[in-house]
């Protein structure tokens, strides 16, 4: 007679990679200063505190973009994605989402020291 063998299920799915040019891929390089590094420069945490969106739209054009109009009408949330994508930082989606809607200005001031001396590496 013929026994079958016995069926143990298997509860782990193995890690897969995003694959390049997923959100999540854009690399693993450091911000230049951390998300309340903002002290050191007052000049630039006063202007992400004072003005955020004219902060925004300075972070905008710092990434190369001819017209810094469209700064204003992004919200920090897409604009820390693009600075990470140009940068190749470290990061996620979902840390972009909390840190924008937690702490808008210390995310543009970060983002505004961030584009200011550092070249892109996606040469932007």
């Amino acid at each position: 007679m013929y026994a079958a063998p016995a069926y143990q299920p298997t509860y782990s799915q193995p890690m897969t990679r995003a694959a390049p040019g997923d959100a999540e891929d854009y690399g693993n390089a450091e911000w230049k200063e951390g998300l309340f590094g903002c002290f050191s420069d007052c000049g630039n945490l006063w202007y992400g505190c004072c003005c955020v969106s004219c902060a925004a739209a300075s972070v905008y054009s710092n990434l190369g973009y001819t017209s810094c109009w469209p700064g204003f009408c992004v919200g920090p949330f897409p604009l820390r994605d693009m600075v990470r994508r140009a940068y190749k930082l470290e990061g996620s989606c979902c840390t972009d989402f909390w840190i924008s809607a937690c702490c808008a200005p210390c995310a543009i001031v970060q983002m505004l020291n961030q584009t200011e001396e550092a070249p892109s590496q996606d040469g932007m």
